[in-house]
């Protein structure tokens, strides 16, 4: 018979001895209680094998003990010990839940025989535990191998991403979670979060090389957030191969804090998803190769359309932006009926060169036909693609594409769209950015070709005089005026503008006063008096020094040898939401002589200009 912890508990002293001795020449190890309250005092999961208590004791007697343990270890062996007279008592014992009973005076071959079967079943009892326990363990690995080959069988990089946080929330119990990937410049971006936590709260770029996480991210292991503690919420670093593939945050777990089997659970999956998502990366990188356009190396149509679709999935889930830039080669039918195809592909390879110089590795370049390409710009609004397309330009006429291209004229039109601002789908943002190409193509900036002039150069040919020519406008693309404007109309388009930007003071962008002094008494100043300091518009006000200003939201430009800002007053307002440009010239009789327009193209060509003359900062 094995040793076993027995408990002996009966109020009479003799007794106990007596029993306490059997049991120790038997082998046991015994513990002893006088009565039934220090008993249960003593009572702790597992710590005795059996408990062999008198029937009759003060206080809690045999039976109310046995009703006790029943309730707080209800697989705990109890042997009842009762006088020949109490027999009956002892069955209902047993009905109560004692395990056995003997009878006064204890034979040590009885003591034996009753406590072997007692112990039988406590050992029957620990291995059908043991064989729970270990089913338990199997099925939990089963689950999380089934969890690992259905990551590990995925090869959608997109859908992977959701798939492993959630299954790494899951096995962790976690409510919420976060999910960094890395990239080939050595930072990790917010791809996917869930449950609880605060978009605003998540880092969107975390460095790999330096900053708080370089690290722990070396080591591999969980560590916590700073500041808190790893039972409340952690940092799983997602390494392959000696890489960092990616970074995971869970937290908020649904019972209780996170033990070290969830860390540990956390951490097997976490090698399979490492792997998983470094196979998907590999594998997206090997079809795109497969995609591209021998001649430009843009992708196809199909996989950009698809690729846009994803993106606009995760835009409306994650309530991000993005944009499509489309570019048109106008004139490259012509210029290759006249000098071959040849040359028409050469110079749709050198724009296509010219726009990959450009646009970052996240963004995604395609060929729609031999003279368009199109541009997905992800978390991009209206105004970062406007400057893309500023920049694609620059490049193009840098290099000289068009001047080079032969005799016929070859021009460039861009046009853009920005989710959810301008629809919600790829169709709605392939329309109006086509739209807006031609627009481009129509507007006043092309038809004047105001790419090749300064900033002041381009204000005297738009404002001309009383003698010049009509402007060659196209309203399709915005109209555009010039003539003689109404005297208050300066002072009363700042102070209009100026509450355009108090009803949505979020919206990013531009907005330029050009006067002769700069002075507080300004209608834009005053207007601006209620628009919050955190606005996303920058306000510039350029002119000679005049009376102090106010510190608010306009930042003054002063510009006291520069005559030209003193003849010349405007407005210009570059937004998410509008394109307005203002010119004037005041006379010494009669209203100021002035021109103005909403043709966006014409605003955008000026803005840059200016930032370019006067060495203003773009956004």
């Amino acid at each position: 018979m094995p040793s076993a912890r027995i408990l002996v508990v009966d109020d009479d002293r003799f007794f106990r001895e007596v029993l306490s001795l059997q049991l120790r020449n038997l082998g046991h190890e015994v513990h002893c209680a006088e009565d039934g309250q220090r008993a249960l005092a003593e009572l702790e999961p597992g710590r005795f094998d059996v408990v062999v208590s008198d029937l009759l004791m003060p206080k809690l007697d045999g039976l109310a003990l046995t009703g006790e343990i029943r309730k707080r270890l209800p697989d705990q062996e109890v042997i009842l010990v009762t006088q020949q007279s109490q027999v009956a008592t002892a069955v209902a014992a047993l009905r109560a839940g004692a395990s056995d009973f003997l009878v006064k005076p204890v034979e040590e071959s009885e003591l034996a025989e009753r406590l072997n079967r007692s112990l039988e079943r406590v050992a029957l009892k620990r291995e059908r535990a043991r064989l729970l326990a270990e089913n338990l363990e199997l099925s939990r690995d089963q689950v999380l191998f089934q969890r690992s080959l259905g990551m590990l069988s995925t090869l959608d990089l997109e859908r992977l991403q959701e798939t492993s946080l959630s299954e790494l929330c899951a096995v962790c119990d976690a409510q919420s979670g976060a999910l960094w990937l890395s990239d080939e410049q050595g930072e990790l971006h917010l791809r996917s979060y869930r449950g609880l936590v605060e978009r605003s709260r998540l880092e969107p770029r975390i460095s790999i090389a330096d900053g708080l996480f370089a690290e722990p991210l070396k080591s591999g292991a969980a560590f916590p957030a700073p500041g808190g503690r790893l039972n409340k919420g952690f940092y799983l670093p997602l390494r392959a191969a000696g890489e960092v593939v990616g970074l995971v945050l869970l937290s908020d777990r649904l019972s209780g804090d996170f033990t070290a089997r969830e860390l540990a659970l956390a951490r097997a999956l976490g090698d399979f998803a490492a792997t998983a998502l470094r196979n998907a990366r590999r594998y997206s990188a090997l079809e795109r190769l497969g995609l591209r356009d021998r001649e430009t190396a843009a992708y196809n149509l199909a996989y950009f359309a698809d690729y846009a679709a994803k993106e606009a999935y995760k835009a409306r889930r994650y309530g991000r932006v993005f944009s499509l830039l489309a570019l048109r080669l106008d004139g490259l039918e012509r210029l290759r009926d006249q000098l071959g195809p040849a040359r028409a592909a050469q110079l749709a390879r050198g724009v296509a060169s010219s726009l990959a110089a450009v646009v970052r590795d996240s963004d995604v370049v395609a060929r729609a036909a031999e003279d368009e390409l199109y541009v997905l710009l992800p978390e991009t609004d209206h105004l970062g693609a406007q400057i893309v397309g500023r920049r694609v330009q620059a490049m193009v006429d840098a290099e000289g594409l068009l001047e080079s291209a032969g005799a016929p004229a070859v021009g460039l039109s861009l046009g853009s769209a920005t989710f959810p601002r301008d629809g919600q789908d790829f169709d709605e943002l392939l329309h109006v950015c086509r739209r807006r190409s031609e627009e481009a193509r129509l507007s006043l900036a092309r038809k004047l070709d105001l790419r090749r002039l300064d900033f002041w150069s381009a204000v005297d040919l738009l404002l001309g005089d009383t003698n010049s020519p009509p402007l060659p406008a196209d309203d399709s693309a915005g109209p555009s005026r010039r003539g003689l404007l109404p005297g208050a109309l300066f002072h009363q388009l700042q102070f209009e503008l100026a509450l355009e930007v108090a009803r949505d003071p979020k919206a990013r962008g531009l907005l330029y006063v050009g006067c002769q002094e700069i002075r507080s008494d300004l209608p834009v100043i005053e207007a601006l008096s209620g628009v919050p300091a955190d606005t996303g518009m920058h306000i510039y006000l350029l002119g000679r020094r005049g009376e102090a200003i106010p510190a608010g939201l306009a930042t003054p430009v002063y510009l006291d040898g520069d005559e030209r800002i003193a003849r010349t007053e405007f407005v210009l307002l570059y937004s998410e939401r509008a394109a307005y440009a203002l010119f004037q010239r005041r006379q010494k009789d009669g209203p100021p002589w002035g021109f103005h327009t909403s043709d966006e193209a014409v605003v955008d060509e000026l803005v840059s200009k200016l930032q370019q003359r006067y060495e203003l900062q773009p956004l």
